[in-house]
């Protein structure tokens, strides 16, 4: 009946029962029962979901609290009732579809803060190395690398990788790299 619903209103909808050993990749929404009868077969699910996997929408019976437990576990975006009704359904989906899509892009957005932050501790750094190696204040220090970097047509970051490759004490570029993963 469910799959009749996700037809009607346009998805295509590969159906898998007992639960799969191995998800297909190709798959943008899980529907899954949570009945505790099948609690093995959804504890596997859960075992092959990583945090990015597609979301998740649990089928409920009814609520309980050994259900809610497996809600909790699958980290599931919403719940559909049984018997499913075709009211809903489809806002369910959209509703799984903008959750993930903003989970994906909060990761993105922290992966691409933790590299400026990485390559600013990097130009940081080499203005360290710069103004103890030279005697410089912090402010020539920068205007140094700034001049390094234009005179090689290279970033900021690269000149800075330069400089403490060169130039910083092994302790340093050991902790840089500690940092780096």
């Amino acid at each position: 009946m469910l799959a009749a619903h996700l037809g009607r209103i346009g998805c295509l909808a590969i159906s898998g029962w007992p639960i799969p050993e191995k998800l297909p990749t190709d798959v943008d929404v899980i529907i899954t029962t949570v009945d505790p009868e099948h609690r093995e077969a959804v504890q596997g699910l859960i075992e092959q979901i990583e945090d990015l996997g597609p979301p998740i929408i649990a089928l409920a019976e009814y609520e309980d609290p050994s259900t809610l437990q497996l809600v909790l576990e699958l980290r599931a975006v919403s719940v559909i009732e049984r018997p499913v009704k075709p009211f809903g359904l489809l806002t369910n989906l959209m509703i799984a579809r903008d959750v993930w899509r903003r989970r994906w892009e909060s990761v993105e957005r922290v992966k691409d803060a933790e590299n400026r932050h990485f390559a600013l501790s990097k130009v940081a750094v080499a203005k360290i190395v710069i103004a103890e190696q030279q005697g410089l204040s912090d402010v020539d220090a920068h205007k140094s690398l700034q001049k390094m970097a234009m005179d090689t047509r290279s970033s900021l970051e690269s000149s800075a990788e330069r400089v403490i490759a060169e130039g910083a004490p092994p302790g340093l570029i050991s902790a840089l790299k500690k940092l780096a993963t």
